[in-house]
């Protein structure tokens, strides 16, 4: 069986603990924080087509149709897409696709946002070919990805993924330079910001499927909101944002490579 059908089976086997993950109260106004630093780099209007690459059940989707006119959602997984339907309510629709071959024309979409899905695709190469066919003239391409330029992080994450069944074998994390790396030798985008993403209260509130310590503690949606300031100012800090577990980069597309 190869990686991309691992994918789609793997997905449709835990797509009901993402509905856990998203469900609780404090995790709510986690998923909100890391939504809006993803919307933050989007193009600035209103008018704008945007799709949800990655989408699964579209905990990003009425974020992203508060401030679009026209939002999208693409998903390889049908269980993932049906297990959470009132979330597509407002918006165009979620569609099932593969990554690799795009469902939609050239010049389709002002932005592209995707969530955490990258590293779970064989070839980034294709992704971007893809994207960039997609997006329109000086389109956007903004996502948010695992980073192990940690070495805690980096062995924390390969215990992990080792031992849970609900990461395929061959998942992984990027370093930020190794990123940069590929994006450059592509040649279809500039990287025009990255920004460090993710410490306490991604761990403590973003994941209530693997770590649910808060869940049991009294005022955790306070606490929640606190752990998310702490957060802001780690990622500014020169030495301690290097530690962080996710990346966010804003790539746009340079037309005609």
């Amino acid at each position: 069986m190869n990686r991309q059908q691992r994918q789609i089976d793997l997905h449709e086997e835990i797509a009901d603990h993402y509905l856990v993950r998203y469900g609780s109260d404090y995790s709510k106004i986690f998923q909100t924080y890391w939504n809006d630093k993803l919307i933050s780099l989007c193009l600035n209007g209103a008018k704008s087509c945007v799709l949800d690459f990655g989408c699964g059940n579209g905990i990003l989707i009425p974020d992203l149709v508060k401030k679009f006119k026209s939002v999208y959602g693409l998903d390889i997984s049908y269980k993932m897409l049906k297990s959470a339907r009132e979330n597509w309510k407002s918006s165009k629709g979620a569609i099932i696709g593969d990554g690799n071959h795009i469902p939609f024309r050239d010049n389709s979409f002002d932005c592209v946002v995707c969530r955490g899905v990258i590293h779970h695709i064989p070839d980034i190469g294709l992704i971007l070919n893809e994207v960039h066919r997609i997006l329109t003239k000086n389109g956007l391409f903004v996502f948010s990805e695992p980073c192990n330029d940690s070495v805690i992080i980096r062995l924390a994450r390969k215990i992990m993924y080792k031992k849970s069944k609900r990461f395929d074998k061959d998942d992984r994390a990027f370093l930020q330079n190794e990123l940069e790396k590929i994006i450059d030798k592509n040649g279809k985008f500039t990287i025009e910001k990255i920004e460090r993403f993710g410490f306490l209260a991604y761990i403590m509130a973003g994941f209530p499927d693997h770590i649910s310590i808060l869940k049991f503690i009294p005022f955790n949606q306070i606490i929640t909101s606190v752990l998310i300031s702490i957060d802001k100012i780690l990622s500014q800090i020169p030495f301690i944002k290097k530690h962080s577990l996710h990346l966010i980069m804003k790539l746009r597309k340079i037309n005609n490579p």
